[in-house]
C-alpha cells in the first residue's frame, strides 16, 4: 500500500499545511514514509524548508493533469488530505479524487464544501434551529453598502477563506470601509455576522463521538491570525470548564450537525459561549494537525498521544 500526504496547494494557509505535515511526517518517522505530495505545484518533495519557499503555480488543467499523473504513476492506494483552505478544503480536490477512485481522509466533496463555505454551514444550523449568530452575505457585484446592516458590534469576515484571514472585528462605523475592503481583498462573498461576547471554544468531532472541548483565550484582542500561529499569544484550557449539562447540549447539536451535513473523519466546531447560551460560528473539515494544535490538544487530555491520532487519521 503506498500512501501520500497532499499538502502545500494553493490558498494563504500554504505555510500551515506544511507546518501540519511535517508534524505528521515527524510522528509517523519509525513506522513509514509516506510519499508528499505539493499539490500547489503537483511535485513531489522530500524537503519542507526548500518547498515552501516556493510560489504555488497558477490553478490549470494542465497542473491537475501532473497531479493525477503523480498519483498513478507512484500507485497511491491513499491519500490523506493535509490541505487548508481554497480548493484542498472546498471539495475540489475531494471531488477528483472520487473521479480516479482514490481513498482518501476526511470529508467528501460536498461536505468539505458546506464546510468551506461559512454563509452556507450557518444556514444549514439555522434550518435545524442550532443557535448560530445573526448575519447576512454581501457580494462584491452589488452596489457598496455604506453602513453596517447589523447593529455593532460585528465580525466581517470572507465567506471562503480559513485561520481568520481578512477578518475584522467592527465596532465603530468609521471601520466598517476598511472591514468591507480587506474581507472583499480574500472573497467575492463577504459574511457580516453579529458579535457575541464571551468565550472562545472549540470541539472537536469524528465518527466515535464529541471530545473534550478546549477553551481559547487570546492576550489581547480576538482570536486571529497571530493569535493562533504566534508563541505565547494565546491560553488554552483542556477540558473547557463549562457545566456538564452545557456540554452535553452543545455534543448533541455538534453530532448532528456532523450527521446532517455527511462529514467524515475528525472535524473541528467553532463555538462562542455567553453566559450559558452557546453559539455555532463553523465547522472545520480540514482542522491543523500540528502537534500543538486544537484536535491534538483535546486528545492528549484523553490519553491520546499525538503519534497514536495520527494512525488513527491514516488508518481510519
Amino acid at each position: 500500500m503506498t500512501l501520500a500526504i497532499l499538502c502545500g496547494g494553493h490558498s494563504s494557509e500554504r505555510l500551515i499545511s506544511f507546518k501540519s505535515t511535517r508534524s505528521i511526517v515527524e510522528a509517523l518517522e519509525d513506522t513509514f514514509t509516506p510519499l508528499l505530495i505539493d499539490t500547489g505545484r503537483s511535485e513531489l518533495f522530500t524537503d519542507f524548508d526548500l518547498q515552501q519557499e516556493k510560489e504555488p503555480l497558477p490553478l490549470s488543467t494542465a497542473l491537475t493533469a501532473d497531479l493525477l499523473s503523480l498519483i498513478k504513476k507512484h500507485h497511491v492506494s491513499k491519500t490523506c488530505v493535509m490541505l487548508h483552505g481554497g480548493v484542498g478544503e472546498d471539495g475540489h480536490i475531494q471531488g477528483l479524487l472520487d473521479l480516479c477512485g482514490i481513498p482518501y481522509t476526511g470529508s467528501g466533496m460536498g461536505a468539505s464544501f458546506m464546510g468551506m463555505h461559512k454563509a452556507l454551514s450557518k444556514y444549514i444550523m439555522a434550518y435545524h434551529h442550532i443557535p448560530t449568530p445573526d448575519w447576512v452575505t454581501l457580494k462584491a457585484e452589488r452596489p457598496f453598502t455604506p453602513s453596517p446592516p447589523l447593529p455593532l458590534p460585528l465580525i466581517v469576515k470572507p465567506v471562503r477563506e480559513g485561520s481568520t484571514m481578512g477578518l475584522t472585528k467592527v465596532e465603530k462605523e468609521k471601520q466598517w470601509k476598511e472591514a468591507l475592503k480587506t474581507a472583499f481583498a480574500s472573497d467575492e462573498e463577504v459574511l457580516v455576522e453579529s458579535f457575541i461576547p464571551g468565550r472562545e471554544l472549540t470541539l472537536p468531532v469524528d465518527e466515535s463521538g464529541c471530545h473534550l472541548p478546549v477553551e481559547i483565550i487570546p492576550k489581547k484582542g480576538l482570536y486571529d491570525y497571530e493569535s493562533k500561529y504566534s508563541k505565547g499569544k494565546s491560553r488554552y484550557i483542556c477540558p473547557a470548564d463549562i457545566p456538564e449539562t452545557l456540554f452535553q447540549d452543545m455534543s448533541r447539536d455538534a453530532l448532528f450537525l456532523y450527521e446532517k451535513m455527511s462529514l467524515r473523519g475528525i472535524v473541528r466546531f467553532d463555538i462562542r459561549l455567553n453566559g450559558d447560551q452557546y453559539f455555532f460560528l463553523e465547522v472545520n473539515t480540514l482542522p491543523g494537525m500540528t502537534a500543538l494544535s486544537l484536535v491534538p490538544m483535546s486528545f492528549q487530555a484523553e490519553g491520546v498521544s499525538y503519534k497514536e491520532l495520527i494512525q488513527r487519521i491514516f488508518h481510519g
